[in-house]
């Protein structure tokens, strides 16, 4: 929810190229305090200047909630729906 929240306040052109919904996974390494160490793309959405601006903004969104504990793994995929809004 922590980086959704933040994409939503971006505006990113490139979601009216999407002919409908569209998945992007991403990988988010934190530490306990959650501090993100590492973000990678793991899903495209096809449309780079989708994924580089979720990206970025996964890189600025730190730090994140603290994590639970899950036996000290650190890494978490992030599943992202972007959908074109249609008036």
């Amino acid at each position: 929810m922590h980086l959704a929240t933040r994409l939503e306040t971006l505006r990113i052109p490139a979601i009216k190229e999407l002919a409908g919904p569209s998945t992007m996974g991403l990988e988010l390494q934190l530490l306990e305090n959650g501090a993100l160490t590492r973000a990678r793309v793991i899903t495209s959405t096809g449309i780079e200047q989708i994924d580089s601006a979720t990206y970025r903004t996964a890189l600025s969104a730190s730090p994140y909630p603290k994590p639970p504990d899950q036996g000290g793994k650190n890494r978490f995929e992030v599943q992202l729906v972007f959908a074109p809004s249609r008036l």
